[in-house]
């Protein structure tokens, strides 16, 4: 699946400190935890996510870079704290922040996201495990393992790929069943992506993809 949802527009979020204007960093935020709730975002008090639900993602915020205390609540209320965490913003950074782990162990993981031209005739492509129960799995493309023995958290570098529409296939590593396949997945050139597999190998919610794109180009 491929989400671009209108509400999480690009944007400068005025409630953010405005300290070295011209160091901006750009994140955004991400939720791969099964069986947690719909969630609020806030930075530093300053409502950033509204009603994210599990597989959606807000496109990206510039921020200044600076120390922002991350704290996440269940939709419409600021009671029953999620979770919170202290976030590092460098500057001139470019990253996803991603809800991690089953709800009683939630955590927030900081993934580095590429951007800027490299090849106009290239797509990059990474993949990320974030299936709270998945063995090490492989990524393919028919024959052709393009990622190996990926553990859960693991992030693994862009792998360059001529533009086009593919159909990739996730499985445990070592295994010839299949798990998952992602169909009719579009790279287009000069872009960076990632696949996440997220959900529940076996449980509910499923073991699913989100394609996201990296980068603001």
């Amino acid at each position: 699946m491929y989400w671009d949802n209108d509400y999480y527009s690009y944007r400068n979020i005025n409630t953010f400190r405005n300290a070295m204007p011209n160091l901006k960093s750009l994140i955004r935020l991400f939720h791969a935890s099964p069986t947690a709730p719909s969630v609020d975002v806030y930075a530093n008090g300053n409502l950033i996510a509204k009603d994210l639900a599990f597989s959606k993602f807000t496109n990206y915020i510039e921020v200044s870079p600076g120390e922002y205390k991350i704290e996440i609540f269940p939709t419409g209320t600021k009671e029953n704290l999620v979770i919170t965490k202290t976030l590092e913003v460098a500057p001139n950074s470019i990253f996803t922040v991603a809800a991690v782990n089953l709800p009683a162990n939630l955590d927030l993981l900081v993934i580095k996201d590429a951007s800027g031209a490299v090849n106009p005739n290239i797509s990059f492509l990474r993949f990320i495990s974030l299936s709270t129960n998945a063995p090490l799995l492989d990524l393919s493309i028919g024959t052709n393992k393009l990622f190996k023995m990926v553990e859960y958290k693991e992030i693994t570098g862009y792998y360059p790929l001529s533009p086009g529409i593919y159909t990739f296939d996730l499985a445990p590593s070592g295994v010839s069943a299949l798990t998952l396949r992602i169909p009719d997945v579009n790279l287009r050139p000069n872009k960076f992506y990632t696949i996440y597999a997220i959900g529940i190998v076996g449980g509910t919610p499923s073991i699913q993809s989100v394609l996201i794109q990296d980068g603001i180009r």
